[in-house]
């Protein structure tokens, strides 16, 4: 979300309402995301409890980067964007990915970790399972 001072009530309804597993997350940058450029700030509801605390890229061996390194545009340029990184593409951009995706993974529960959901969601950008996705998503919304 845009406000960290809204990522603990935020989570405390995600637990009140019986979610299992849930992050709620704000970055110093003014992302509603984790930021490569500084601290995020989390709040994880797992199973009725809630747990707040600040993240930094660089504790999970990605670098620090400034928020326009990850600077989009239009529908266009953001799919073009996407589908780089899922093709391989390294840099700021797949950090960025895969920071994001680690807290998903756990909250489906295939991660323990942050760490174990970066290596996850590296793995699957490198095994090219992550880019089959996207085109079995694309190729759905075009059949629709």
């Amino acid at each position: 979300i845009f406000d960290a001072a809204l990522v603990e009530p935020i989570a405390h309804v995600l637990a009140a309402l019986g979610l299992r597993q849930a992050f709620v997350v704000a970055a110093s940058d003014g992302l509603d995301e984790l930021t490569l450029s500084g601290p995020s700030f989390v709040a994880e509801a797992s199973y009725g409890e809630v747990r707040k605390y600040a993240i930094v890229p660089e504790d999970y061996g990605l670098a620090h980067a400034p928020k326009e390194a990850l600077a989009g545009g239009d529908v266009p340029t953001n799919a073009a964007l996407l589908r780089a990184v899922l093709e391989g593409q390294t840099g700021a951009r797949r950090d960025a990915v895969v920071f994001n995706a680690s807290l998903a993974i756990m909250a489906g529960e295939c991660a323990e970790s942050i760490e174990e959901g970066i290596l996850r969601a590296a793995e699957s950008i490198d095994s090219g399972a992550a880019l089959e996705k996207l085109e079995q998503l694309v190729k759905l919304s075009h059949d629709s």
